[in-house]
């Protein structure tokens, strides 16, 4: 799923990525979009749609909640720094799937 958001147009990267099984059947997704910093409003917006649009027609998910945020260089939302990045890899890797 990653790999088809990345090939939305202007989306420059994917991060928390999550999915799940709610009932048998049916997921939910949730995702943060980085696009290109010059993208325009309305940009952004056919960019969210597309994406919307590949989950539920390539992966059968139609719940999708995206965050859409500029790409500029290092800066990420704040769930997306290093420490709280770090912080979850740490919790992940004491309690294993």
């Amino acid at each position: 799923m990653e790999d088809a958001l990345r090939g939305v147009p202007r989306v420059t990267d994917v991060h928390e990525l999550h999915i799940w099984s709610i009932t048998p059947g049916r997921s939910v997704m949730a995702a943060h979009l980085s696009v290109q910093a010059d993208a325009s409003f309305a940009e952004v917006a056919t960019v969210m749609h597309e994406a919307e649009d590949v989950v539920c027609r390539r992966f059968d998910i139609h719940h999708v909640t995206i965050q859409v945020e500029p790409d500029v260089g290092n800066l990420h939302c704040q769930p997306c720094t290093p420490s709280a990045k770090q912080r979850r890899e740490a919790r992940d890797q004491a309690m294993p799937v």
